[in-house]
């Protein structure tokens, strides 16, 4: 599937880049659907996060 070589090409892409590329190769495909294979592929498994930086903390009182 041409979704799933476009993901692990490039995998920090998600699904609305994705989209973008397979528009430029000439495929017609909906948004939705691109989202619908993206998941059901497991392609969706990592979110980005923020990081709690530790610090010194107010002093209470």
């Amino acid at each position: 599937m041409r979704i799933r070589d476009l993901a692990q090409a490039r995998v920090s892409y998600g699904y609305r880049r994705l989209h973008v590329l397979l528009q430029r190769e000439g495929w017609e495909v909906n948004h939705k659907r691109v989202f619908r294979l993206y998941s059901q592929e497991g392609l969706d498994g990592l979110e980005p996060t923020t990081s709690v930086l530790s610090g010194a903390r107010p002093s209470e009182g």
